[in-house]
């Protein structure tokens, strides 16, 4: 039979950095108390939101209820960051100008060459307009003629092709079915 024995050495804390522990015990507890404040206020906030939104959209002049996602977010690849800095009001049938804003890290990024491709993925629809895309300073790029034709989910893909490679990003809006009364051609959304 084969023993072996492994010494483990024994750590005796003096005072002095048992105090230091509490303070370091404290500290944690303090900065889990304050994330968990920061959460609760958060989804309070959340909570807020989605309730005053349900309040005014029960009356009968309230929004469709567009669901947009055009906040900022990386590209796939993670070369730029873009986010839709302004937006026309969604409308069904009507060309739309939007600005996307796109910067790497802290940088700016200028006179990049942007494509745009808009289509609705559970379809393939594509849109039968092209988008024209233009830089307009301070990492500022507009896009005239984003056409959206009818109710749905529509993503606008964007290809990026700047001084760090090309990249791409891509932005979902979901329009939901207008009501019998309103036809889909002419109804404006916020």
């Amino acid at each position: 039979m084969f023993t072996h024995s492994v010494h483990c050495p024994v750590v005796v804390a003096s005072p002095e950095s048992r105090g230091s522990r509490h303070a370091n015990h404290l500290w944690l507890a303090i900065s889990l108390a304050f994330v968990a404040a920061l959460f609760t206020a958060a989804y309070l906030s959340a909570t807020r939101a989605r309730r005053d939104a349900s309040a005014s959209s029960s009356s009968p002049d309230a929004s469709i209820g567009v669901v947009t996602s055009l906040g900022m977010r990386r590209t796939h690849n993670g070369r730029y960051s873009a986010e839709i800095i302004s937006a026309s009001p969604i409308a069904i049938g009507l060309g739309e100008t939007w600005t996307v804003h796109i910067s790497r890290r802290s940088h700016l990024v200028s006179h990049a060459s942007v494509k745009a491709h808009v289509w609705m993925p559970e379809s393939d629809e594509h849109s039968p307009a092209a988008s024209k895309i233009r830089y307009v300073g301070d990492g500022n790029y507009r896009i005239d003629n984003v056409l959206l034709t009818r109710a749905g989910w529509w993503n606008i893909a964007l290809v990026i092709d700047g001084n760090r490679g090309t990249d791409s990003v891509a932005f979902n809006v979901i329009i939901p079915s207008p009501s019998p009364s309103q036809p889909e051609q002419a109804h404006m959304l916020p």
